[in-house]
């Protein structure tokens, strides 16, 4: 797995203690695991998973919200999420997990993000 799963536990932790969104939650967090790299901070894909996630207000702490355009990834993070309610093994196999997902096309950290918040305790129902 990436270290975006860490970020995104990471963020949630922000968004609750300096009282911001989570946009700028996730700015700060990946800034924070990728110092030195502008491309791995700007990495579209697991940032619209996360905020995806929190836009449907299904994130401990985070408030839903209106947090991202893309349809596509955060429609990855919720077919994910209903997976594992129903089959929390899935957490262990994130290759398996996408694969359920049907994911069209290559996995870009998505899953990373989703099993590292649910492995946290950080999804919730909403």
């Amino acid at each position: 797995m990436s270290r975006y799963g860490d970020v995104a536990v990471r963020a949630v932790t922000i968004v609750a203690e300096d009282n911001v969104s989570p946009k700028s939650a996730w700015e700060k967090a990946v800034r924070e695991f990728y110092p030195s790299s502008e491309s791995s901070q700007w990495k579209a894909c697991p940032r619209n998973t996360f905020l995806g996630l929190c836009e449907d207000g299904i994130i401990d702490g985070v408030k839903n919200g209106d947090y991202c355009r893309s349809k596509n990834n955060k429609e990855y993070a919720l077919r994910a999420v209903a997976l594992l309610t129903k089959n929390p093994e899935l957490a262990l196999d994130e290759k398996e997990l996408w694969s359920r997902v049907g994911g069209t096309t290559t996995p870009n950290s998505q899953m990373d993000i989703v099993i590292s918040l649910w492995n946290a305790g950080l999804i919730c129902d909403g």
